[in-house]
């Protein structure tokens, strides 16, 4: 499938162009597919929408030990919410 590296293990994977969305601490992540030329990917950060990631970066987002990643899949975009080991 894919090779995580071997200090993260999935958590939970979902599909990029659905909603994913994380309540911790009343925050909530939405993954957003932005039709554009490129088909370029956001994911933005509720309510802080100021702060706006490329998904075709690595996304980090920490909270606690949590971690999301964002890896590209034959062609397709998905979202692992892994943690440390």
């Amino acid at each position: 499938m894919i090779s995580v590296p071997r200090v993260y293990k999935v958590y939970k994977v979902l599909p990029v162009y659905k909603v994913l969305q994380v309540l911790e601490a009343q925050k909530a992540y939405k993954v957003l597919r932005v039709l554009q030329a490129q088909k370029a990917y956001k994911v933005i950060l509720v309510p802080q929408v100021n702060k706006v990631y490329k998904v075709h970066k690595v996304l980090q987002v920490l909270l606690e030990n949590k971690v999301y990643k964002v890896y590209k899949v034959y062609k397709v975009y998905k979202v692992y919410k892994v943690y440390k080991v």
